[in-house]
């Protein structure tokens, strides 16, 4: 190159950096550069001049719609990011020249995405003059990254304005924050936070903190964050759409998250003894070897608890350790009342059977039952008569004396039921979920407590306005909604009759109308009339949960002897998409609720209740071969009904709470609602009001938390303890946690209170 090109190269140079300079925001020369805009208006209004012949390489040369033509590196470009949606580009121009000699000829400009010059959104490749003005419309995707170009045609160095109507900046969508554990979480729990991913083209970039301190290596929609110790924590998380090169982000949003964690109490197990011969003796996560203090953590919910307890190591020569002894024998309806089982007579199941001085109790099946004895005493077996006024049982009980025997004991300890009433029906009436303009299905048993009949009357009384279908049975006759049933044929002892009738509620019921299905059976000389009506309060409702427990206390008055039942009915549906071989129905009783009264009423198809401890029944369908109800809507459904007596520590504005756990072959259990069954004695100090918090552990020892389950009404500023006996105990000024250790071990209400007005109550024991 000789002196005189090499002076022209660098006067050209600085002419084009001394026309870009002046342009604000200034162009790039080519497509690849990664820099880009967050938005399309810092061109509008965009004033510029063409530079001349450009030495540095450019992009899209001669491809598609880029710029072209013997001098086609004096392009301009500008890349941008958007919110998407319609923009308007409008290009004026004016003055062209050429300093290469052509004749001037005005502009060339175009819009691509991505770089792909080969598809342009607007090309306008026509050099038609030394001015003019041209519109484009086009449409544009969010977050997608668009270059807008233009030049000089043959170099033509022009004056030139970009007005821009639309292309506004990004914008992320609304944040919000989920919590994978969102119910009570714990000291050492870890629970993990997410938001909800943008637009994938947006490439958003994630800063999380805990309490305004940056959680490091977390740069992504979802964090997993462990809380060591108590209190109430601050998550927040910083999402932003990012630009190249560390540039000012497009759009940046903030959201914050409160986490309120509290200390993982101590829950006190019962303690109990093991024998010599026992040990090594697992229990959960420890290896029993000496008399001692124990523990073990579990997990309930998000909650790592340590269960506490005290096991006693016996010596083998205790008398509790030689309680290997056991008796046998069946239970049956003895018909002919001869005192003696014949091969013909029924052997009964689910009836209690109880050892003293032991203390313990077992349940008979088909095979009979088996039941311990204590050596070296006197024992006492007894079969439970849950209906004395029905039948006796002989004998009333066996006398027992167990020396050194290891193993059965000599002989075959049978009870007899022998009936006391020669007729005695009984009618039972449950229903399933009621919806307006829904189709209900009610369940009609009648039982035979007594000898066989054959010929009785029932009769359902049905609301006013719902509709008969159908019935497995055909009622003998329908008249204003009351259906009625002439049945001839034999009910033999304890056996059991079901009617299912499905009707139609009409669409105009209200939610929340309450109605009645109301049963009767009617037996000439029925020995007793006590059990003759049977009644179901049922309410509309909007939407349900197909597997829930009820309780009914039609049958049962309060007095202090607590007489009469409370029926309880476990409803249950096969919601999978399977069919369900067998169902587990676990149920734990509650402490006011006596287990030795329990006997199943009704089911909807062949059940077995097992005791798997003093105060836990299970109720086993095995192979029902329950359908799934996107198959067989009714089929799938199915039901036990049982009774129980309360005991006498039932009183003083107690609450029987009761769930069931419901196993569906393999699959993890669903748990049903709580029933409530609540008896208010006027009188009692500071009234009966809903609660909405939780006292853990219950039972205590030292220490309680108060959980509120719901935002309060307003906030407590007293809590209040009171025993049965009336004494008071007062503290001001506390939050969550409250030392109980100087209470005495006793049953006690606890209540919230504001300005002395209540805001609820529930009831704890200190042990």
């Amino acid at each position: 190159m000789n002196f005189r090109n090499l002076l022209l190269c660098i006067a050209n140079f600085a002419a084009i950096e001394f026309i870009y300079g002046q342009c604000n925001p200034a162009p790039e020369y080519g497509c690849d550069t990664e820099n880009y805009f967050c938005s399309m208006s810092v061109l509008n209004g965009f004033t510029c001049t063409t530079s001349p012949n450009v030495i540095f390489n450019s992009s899209c040369i001669g491809e598609g719609c880029g710029p072209s033509g013997p001098t086609e590196l004096n392009g301009s470009w500008w890349k941008f990011k958007t919110n998407g949606g319609n923009v308007s580009i409008t290009v004026s121009y004016n003055s062209c020249t050429n300093p290469h000699g052509f004749t001037p000829s005005g502009l060339q400009f175009g819009l691509i995405r991505d770089c792909s010059c080969g598809s342009p959104l607007i090309c306008h490749s026509t050099c038609g003059g030394t001015s003019g003005s041209f519109t484009y419309n086009v449409s544009l995707m969010k977050c997608e990254i668009y270059s807008f170009w233009i030049n000089g045609c043959n170099g033509d160095v022009c004056n030139y304005t970009i007005n821009i109507t639309g292309g506004d900046p990004p914008v992320l969508d609304p944040i919000v924050i989920t919590q994978s554990n969102p119910n009570i979480l714990c000291a050492n729990c870890c629970s993990e936070f997410r938001v909800d991913e943008q637009n994938p083209k947006c490439y958003t970039q994630f800063l999380w903190t805990l309490d305004g301190v940056e959680l490091f290596n977390e740069r992504e929609p979802v964090v997993n964050i462990c809380f060591p110790s108590s209190g109430t924590f601050t998550v927040c998380v910083e999402e932003k759409i990012e630009t190249y090169f560390g540039g000012t982000p497009c759009d940046v949003k903030t959201k914050c998250k409160q986490v309120n964690v509290i200390r993982s109490p101590d829950v006190r197990a019962k303690d109990f003894s093991i024998c010599e011969y026992q040990i090594p003796y697992k229990w959960n996560c420890n290896f029993v070897t000496a008399s001692g203090e124990y523990r073990c953590e579990y997990v309930n919910g998000c909650c790592n608890y340590d269960s506490v307890v005290y096991i006693t190591v016996l010596s083998d020569q205790d008398q509790i350790c030689l309680e290997s002894q056991y008796v046998t024998g069946l239970v049956y309806l003895d018909k002919n009342k001869n005192g003696l089982y014949d091969q013909a007579e029924t052997i009964l199941e689910n009836q209690i059977i109880s050892s003293d001085p032991l203390g313990i109790t077992s349940l008979s099946k088909k095979t009979g039952y088996s039941i311990f004895v204590h050596s070296f005493n006197l024992n006492t077996i007894k079969l439970e008569n849950l209906q004395a006024n029905r039948w006796n049982v002989v004998p009333s009980e066996h006398l027992i004396s167990v020396g050194k025997q290891i193993g059965k004991q000599k002989g075959e300890y049978n009870f007899a039921l022998q009936l006391l009433k020669e007729r005695d029906l009984s009618v039972l009436v449950s229903a399933g979920i009621a919806r307006a303009g829904r189709k209900n299905f009610i369940n009609l048993v009648v039982e035979n407590y007594a000898e066989d009949v054959d010929d009785y009357t029932v009769d359902l009384q049905l609301p006013s306005t719902w509709i008969y279908r159908t019935a497995s049975l055909k009622p003998t006759s329908i008249i204003a909604n009351k259906l009625e049933w002439n049945i001839s044929t034999k009910l033999l002892a304890f056996e059991k009759k079901l009617i299912t009738i499905e009707v139609e509620i009409p669409a105009s019921a209200q939610v929340g109308d309450k109605f009645e299905y109301i049963a009767n059976v009617s037996l000439n000389q029925d020995e007793d009339i006590t059990n003759n009506k049977s009644v179901w309060k049922g309410e509309i409702v909007q939407s349900f949960d197909p597997n829930d427990k009820q309780v009914s206390a039609d049958r049962y008055t309060f007095t202090r002897q607590n007489k009469g039942e409370l029926i309880y009915t476990i409803r249950f549906m096969n919601t999978g998409n399977d069919t369900a071989v067998n169902v587990l129905i676990k149920d734990t009783l509650n402490r006011y609720l006596d287990p030795s009264t329990v006997r199943v009423l009704n089911s909807s198809h062949p059940v077995k209740m097992l005791l798997s401890s003093p105060d836990k029944f299970d109720f086993y369908f095995e192979r029902i071969m329950l359908p799934d109800s996107s198959k067989n809507f009714v089929a799938s459904q199915g039901f036990i009904q049982f009774a129980v007596k309360p005991n006498a520590r039932f009183d003083l504005d107690a609450e029987i709470l009761n769930r069931a756990a419901i196993y569906f072959d393999q699959n993890a259990p669903v748990s049903t609602n709580t029933s409530v069954f609540s008896l208010f004695i006027t009188g009692l100090e500071g009234g009966s009001t809903k609660a909405k918090f939780t006292v853990l552990p219950n039972p205590a020892n030292n220490k309680i938390h108060i959980i509120l389950n719901e935002s309060l009404d307003r906030p407590y500023d007293e809590i209040k303890i009171t025993s049965l006996e009336g004494q008071t105990f007062r503290y001001k000024s506390v939050k969550g946690e409250i030392d109980i250790s100087a209470l005495p071990n006793a049953f006690y209400y606890i209540e919230l209170l504001s300005k002395g007005a209540s805001l609820g109550r529930r009831s704890f024991v200190k042990q």
